[in-house]
């Protein structure tokens, strides 16, 4: 039995996903899983082929990233689960010592690393829960992109953190996402009614609420190729997806009086109608 499952979503990745498959380690005992969502292009034929230790599964119709990874967990064998992006490329050693350090503790339920972009800079993938003033100073905001160092872009993704060290978090990112078995399991994984995205902050929220410890640890684990296989091919459909998975989750653990949400799904609403409207 493989102490560690390696779970990994795919959706046309227009190759990317055996550069992920390539830079899997060879020297541990992990079982890896591919599950994929309905692709049209011939990835998984190649990899398929490249790659015969892999085990592929695949979905009859596009079911989103939530459900494509619980099915992945529900054939997984290993006592930790590790989902793992299509367009990411990992490290040496990142995943034993993200192994190591989920295993010290009992109490901690899910793990993330240090994530980088293609060009070797950071990727600030941390989050602090977010009120809905926050949502306009995430990433790839334009305050954010304009004014880089305010306040609520820093605190709410975690750039007064010192990140060479250790650290209790809020939550992760789904691009490298350890977590144990057994709490998946006990919080029903992911939130299916998630499509695509904040279904990894989600999680982390129930699993603080359940009593497990989410943490961020300063191990150089993976490259994340961000957006190069969503965002070009439809940015638009991409950033939908985002907004109606903000509202759902506001809307579960932020917002509870019938009228605010009312209010919030007209913002919500706007939002997506200035989205379309422009090109």
């Amino acid at each position: 039995m493989p102490e560690l499952s390696i779970i990994i979503p795919h959706f046309n990745s227009k190759g990317l996903l055996l550069k992920c498959l390539a830079s899997l380690p060879q020297d541990m005992d992990v079982e890896v899983i591919v599950v994929d969502d309905f692709s049209f292009d011939n990835t998984i034929r190649k990899a398929k082929n490249l790659f015969p230790g892999v085990r592929f599964i695949f979905n009859n119709a596009n079911m989103g990233f939530a459900k494509t990874c619980n099915r992945g967990a529900l054939h997984a064998r290993g006592d930790f689960l590790l989902f793992l992006n299509q367009d990411t490329v990992l490290k040496k050693d990142g995943i034993k010592k993200c192994l190591d350090f989920i295993k010290k503790d009992r109490k901690i339920g899910v793990v993330g690393p240090l994530i980088y972009n293609s060009d070797g800079s950071i990727q600030w993938t941390l989050r602090r829960y977010p009120t809905i003033p926050m949502l306009f100073f995430g990433r790839n905001s334009f305050i954010t992109k304009i004014f880089p160092h305010n306040k609520l872009s820093r605190y709410y993704l975690y750039r007064d953190l010192d990140i060479s060290k250790p650290h209790k978090v809020e939550s992760v990112s789904g691009a490298f996402f350890l977590v144990r078995k057994e709490v998946f399991t006990k919080l029903n994984g992911f939130d299916e009614d998630f499509f695509m995205y904040v279904e990894d902050m989600d999680f982390c929220l129930r699993t603080k609420k359940a009593g497990w410890e989410v943490w961020y640890i300063p191990v150089p684990a993976v490259t994340h190729i961000l957006g190069e296989n969503v965002y070009k091919k439809n940015r638009k459909k991409a950033k939908m997806h985002h907004f109606i998975s903000f509202y759902k989750f506001f809307t579960k653990h932020k917002i509870h009086s019938s009228f605010a949400r009312f209010i919030f799904k007209i913002l919500i609403g706007f939002r997506l109608i200035v989205l379309f409207a422009f090109k």
